[in-house]
């Protein structure tokens, strides 16, 4: 998001739409590099919440290890018998 210097309502409700069904889905949606302004306005539209406040990182770099730290955490299913 580090280029995007400006979002208005109908652009953050599309990232609110996107964040929502990414959650239906099952997809991690993460934002990175949001500058203020644009996060301003995704919270001001409600655009953060179905993403989650901890999907919203610093740097790419921040993103990417909560990425490997979830899968790591995440429970492993054992394969089915038979």
């Amino acid at each position: 998001m580090e280029g995007v210097d400006f979002i208005d309502v109908q652009g953050a409700d599309t990232i609110r739409t996107l964040g929502r069904r990414g959650h239906e889905k099952g997809i991690d949606v993460r934002l990175a590099r949001v500058r203020d302004p644009v996060l301003q306005m995704l919270n001001r539209v409600g655009a953060i919440e179905p993403i989650g406040e901890d999907h919203v990182h610093a740097s790419n770099q921040e993103a990417v290890n909560a990425i490997l730290a979830s899968q790591r955490d995440a429970p492993t299913s054992s394969p089915a018998a038979g």
